[in-house]
């Protein structure tokens, strides 16, 4: 873990690479580890083989996608990347998962923090999905269809979206995708304006991996990776991230299953 000041704000200092610090500098990194082409590196090794996965997937022939195909993403894919993320955080970056905190927090104030910001999210997607959608078209009936179908048939499938599915493939998966790509990107550069470029750009990315919701799922998708994304630059908090992204989808999910159900 990387030695950091922190000030009276709790807010610890940006951990811009800096390629004249020596061997074994104060945040326990190589010199070679805070290199650019490093950072480059790690997001082609940790981050891109995730989203070109579901990429493929997405523009793979014909066919909605199945409640097998959403837990085979979420726990196979979601939990092999999780750990090539870390191993390459690890033993590339010379990091550690708590680095990825950039600020000091309490278990408390963590769950403060999420609970707040799904209800940001779940507002934001209540007050502009309508407008939206009618801009905008939406994913085709049957796209989704086979999904929702399998998740209400059953109890135990709706408890395995809830558990597995949304815990390892949302909460866990994507949010340390979202922040290991935005720390790589702030490592290239200190500079304000550019770690704001850094967040559309995390925001848009995040927008077209769910561009099997429609062009309208995909830009509430991309909203609500801008407000997670702007949320962790003024933040620095991992686990807030996690559950608000839970959160967000839970309620969602549990909606469509009561409604299908009563």
């Amino acid at each position: 873990m990387r030695a950091a000041v922190v000030g009276a704000s709790g807010r610890r200092p940006v951990r811009a690479a800096s390629p004249a610090a020596g061997r074994g500098g104060p945040d326990g990194r190589e010199s070679w580890q805070r290199s650019a082409w490093v950072q480059w590196l790690a997001i082609a090794v940790g981050w891109l083989p995730g989203f070109l996965v579901v990429m493929i997937m997405q523009g793979r022939a014909g066919g909605p996608l199945s409640l097998r195909e959403g837990v085979w993403y979420s726990t196979v894919l979601g939990a092999s990347m999780v750990v090539v993320m870390l191993l390459v955080l690890r033993f590339l970056c010379g990091e550690s998962i708590r680095g990825l905190n950039q600020q000091t927090g309490t278990w408390l104030r963590d769950a403060l923090l999420g609970a707040g910001l799904a209800a940001v999210t779940l507002g934001t997607q209540v007050l502009l999905a309508g407008p939206v959608s009618r801009l905008l078209p939406s994913a085709p009936d049957n796209n989704l269809g086979s999904f929702f179908d399998e998740m209400v048939a059953s109890p135990w499938a709706f408890a395995l979206v809830l558990g597995p599915m949304l815990v390892i493939g949302a909460a866990v998966y994507e949010e340390l995708a979202r922040v290991f790509l935005l720390t790589r990107l702030w490592n290239l550069s200190p500079g304000r304006a550019w770690r704001w470029a850094a967040v559309l750009l995390s925001a848009v990315l995040f927008g077209v991996v769910h561009l099997y919701q429609g062009p309208a799922g995909a830009v509430m998708a991309g909203l609500s990776g801008l407000l997670m994304a702007a949320f962790y630059l003024r933040f620095g908090r991992i686990a807030p991230m996690m559950l608000a992204h839970y959160l967000h989808d839970a309620v969602q999910f549990t909606i469509i299953y009561l409604i299908a159900t009563s």
